[in-house]
């Protein structure tokens, strides 16, 4: 489809449209449930773009924006239904993709526009809200006060200048969340004052989009947590007990349920267990294990589509498996593989196809929804 377009770095291209449509589409504020699910495919889609070609979703920066602006005035009641509040969940999980490269000087305009539009919201919202409304709206203010940080990292003179116009209206959100640690240390200044050697804070400063040794040291760059199960569960942590002998199904999946809890609240942790879950899904003879350990691989790589080429071997080897009960498993969750880059994915198609040809297998339905799945990311 790209073979006759050349590099271009303004204007329009046909790609454009693609990155357009789908952010159109993801817009829709549409509630009932055949919506539901299809927003939630169009999500995947737009993350599989944001982290597949990060330039074509930088482009549309602007428009970002202005699907943003034209929900932030909403009435609170009406912003907390059909899919006002779940377009910022979903515009931040991208934004959060499209990291480092969207913290360059040429985006900073836009990216200023957006970060704009969140705060006018939690402004206008959260004193509102009630109390189990805020506990929910709290996950998202996190998020956005780490991309913040983040932003601070990369490029602290713009981000010292857009945290200063906005020191008012965090510290009206700060008079409601008075224990959030990462709106006190924006709002104390320790990640964005950076004194000169000499003392001097008004000193020149020599600042590009990635901070060199002097910088990093005076700029608190935002670490994030060690995978972990925490004290109450580490005895049952995954990867000690794969490399443990004749260890009971039931223990490893027990700990697959502790890696499940911890996941739903922090998706990015499975990153680090995806050689772990592979093995499980390879050497398990439990098909609840497999099942499970399977699920948890989807999960990871539909948080970040980067990581689904470190699948590839694995879910071929599971087609190629002698047991039945694999193969069956693996195929029934072929759609869910469609946030994989385009080539992967047809990839596993046709070896999916090649499975239901020599073998007593149906593969034509899984394949049929992929197909309809891969149709998706044109907003279809």
């Amino acid at each position: 489809m790209l073979k006759d377009i050349g590099p271009q770095t303004s204007g329009q291209t046909k790609v454009d449209t693609l990155s357009h449509t789908l952010l159109l589409a993801l817009s829709i504020a549409d509630y009932d449930k055949q919506s539901y699910y299809k927003l939630s495919d169009l999500h995947i889609a737009t993350r599989k773009l944001a982290a597949t070609h990060p330039e074509l979703m930088l482009r549309q920066l602007p428009m970002m924006a202005s699907l943003l602006h034209s929900r932030s005035g909403m009435g609170t009641l009406v912003f907390g239904t059909r899919n006002h509040a779940s377009f910022f969940v979903h515009m931040l999980g991208t934004l959060e993709l499209l990291v480092p490269h969207l913290f360059l000087d040429i985006r900073a305009s836009a990216l200023n526009d957006i970060l704009d539009v969140y705060v006018d919201a939690f402004q206008c919202h959260i004193q509102y809200m009630r109390n189990h409304e805020r506990e929910r709206i709290m996950g998202l203010l996190n998020r956005f006060l780490l991309l913040v940080h983040q932003y601070v990292y990369h490029n602290p003179s713009a981000a010292r200048q857009w945290v200063q116009k906005h020191h008012n209206a965090m510290q009206d959100v700060a008079g409601i969340f008075p224990d959030l640690l990462s709106l006190k240390t924006l709002l104390a200044g320790t990640c964005i004052l950076r004194l000169h050697p000499e003392g001097n804070e008004n000193a020149p400063e020599n600042i590009s989009s990635e901070p060199g040794p002097s910088t990093r040291g005076s700029v608190v760059r935002p670490v994030a947590q060690p995978p972990g199960f925490g004290k109450g569960g580490s005895n049952r942590d995954l990867r000690s007990l794969l490399d443990k002998d004749n260890v009971d199904p039931e223990e490893i999946l027990s700990a697959l349920k502790d890696l499940d809890l911890v996941s739903s609240r922090k998706p990015e942790v499975l990153e680090a267990y995806q050689d772990e879950l592979q093995c499980v899904v390879l050497t398990s003879t439990n098909i609840s294990c497999c099942s499970l350990a399977f699920r948890l691989l989807l999960q990871s790589i539909k948080n970040n589509p980067k990581t689904a080429g470190q699948f590839i071997s694995g879910y071929l080897q599971c087609l190629a498996s002698d047991r039945r009960d694999l193969v069956l498993l693996v195929l029934d969750h072929l759609p869910d593989l469609w946030c994989s880059p385009r080539s992967m994915a047809a990839c596993f198609c046709k070896r999916s196809f090649q499975v239901g040809i020599s073998t007593n297998v149906n593969s034509a339905v899984p394949i049929t929804d992929t197909l309809l799945l891969l149709n998706m990311q044109y907003g279809n």
